[in-house]
């Protein structure tokens, strides 16, 4: 009985000790990863444009007691009229700028892992050792870093997104099927990304 207690005893302590020393490896440890082609990718903002609302009659929504006066080219009112997009158009007019950043994110991505693969490549054309715990510090730092950048982007246009709505009388929970999405998008791209780093290694 004693036997079995002391074996089942070390048999823990070898266990903690190795999975100790794999998350030092992996999580702890810190690796030279200084890389110009990663840090321009990861560090540089995404450029999105803000969306400019086209008004025409059919896109208005006038308020009570307005006066107001249409030519089929444009949309023309008195000091005393007050016009507003329609709900449905303000979220359009987002929705390419939201669709650009996300074309953007998975650019960045594409390029983060073609860019660990050609590191890859060159270290085993020059023989030269392969620290998969290098490879897997520097890239999912680098990868963190990348979804902070996007990140930002998006809540920065979400909000912009739901100040416009408030400015012109909208709910702006009409929109949190926005960031549901998004969220989303970001584990479906986390697991193509592991299906891309696999087709790649």
């Amino acid at each position: 009985m004693k036997k079995r207690y002391y074996f089942l005893i070390g048999f823990l302590l070898i266990f903690v000790s190795i999975a100790s020393y794999l998350y030092y490896v992996f999580e702890v440890k810190e690796y030279d990863v200084a890389d110009e082609e990663v840090t321009k990718l990861t560090a540089s903002q995404f450029e999105i444009e803000l969306p400019i609302f086209v008004i025409d009659e059919q896109t208005l929504v006038n308020s009570e007691n307005s006066d107001s006066s249409t030519s089929s080219d444009k949309v023309s009112t008195t000091s005393n009229t007050s016009t507003i997009p329609t709900l449905e158009i303000i979220i359009s007019s987002y929705l390419s700028s939201f669709e650009e950043l996300e074309a953007q994110a998975n650019e960045r991505l594409d390029q983060l892992v073609k860019h660990a693969y050609n590191e890859y490549k060159e270290k085993k054309a020059k023989k030269e050792s392969i620290s998969f715990p290098y490879f897997y510090g520097k890239y999912k730092t680098a990868g963190k870093a990348l979804e902070t950048q996007s990140d930002e982007a998006f809540y920065s246009l979400y909000t912009t997104l739901q100040n416009d709505l408030e400015k012109h009388g909208y709910d702006k929970a009409t929109v949190t099927y926005f960031k549901t999405e998004y969220e989303q998008t970001k584990k479906d791209r986390q697991t193509a990304l592991f299906s891309k780093v696999k087709n790649y290694f």
